[in-house]
């Protein structure tokens, strides 16, 4: 393949298809369930729409997005974690499109540093209140560990960005 670009869009433009689809079912089957998913409001998309772009300068989406949802009471506490993980998946990816497309980098630095995010993130062994939502100690069962497992795999996945 002349340009090894393309594979990497591939992969970015199915994960993207991918993330649509299920979000799209989500909300269907949500709206069959009272307490179901939502769309998000104009405020919460406006708060995204400025955090990533903050994001793209390097100032980070998370920390500001965090500090407006508690501000304007928009998420509940507990649910910011998987709010943002979920919410900036699209930005990301279209981020990560623009970048790829106009930033120059070697083909193969760019894929040893993918590789190493998703290995990273695989293998760093999970520590309570480590990361967000994490188990507290009283909580350290062996389901506890297999349900944390998927989730730390797949953000690793998510940071192919």
């Amino acid at each position: 393949m002349d340009n090894p670009k393309l594979i990497l869009f591939a992969a970015l433009g199915a994960v993207g298809l991918f993330f649509i689809v299920m979000w799209v079912r989500a909300l269907a089957a949500g709206r069959a369930v009272q307490n179901g998913p939502d769309m998000p409001t104009p405020l919460q998309t406006t708060i995204g729409f400025v955090t990533n772009f903050f994001d793209t300068l390097g100032i980070g989406s998370y920390a500001p997005t965090t500090a407006l949802f508690r501000f304007f009471g928009q998420v509940p506490d507990e649910k910011i974690p998987g709010t943002l993980t979920l919410g900036h998946v699209l930005p990301t990816i279209v981020q990560s499109f623009i970048f790829i497309a106009i930033v120059q980098v070697d083909f193969k630095t760019l894929v040893l540093l993918i590789g190493a995010s998703i290995v990273g993130a695989w293998l760093v062994p999970s520590r309570p209140g480590s990361e967000a939502g994490a188990p507290s100690p009283a909580d350290s069962s062996a389901a506890t560990q297999r349900r944390t497992r998927p989730r730390r795999s797949s953000s690793g996945t998510g940071l192919v960005r």
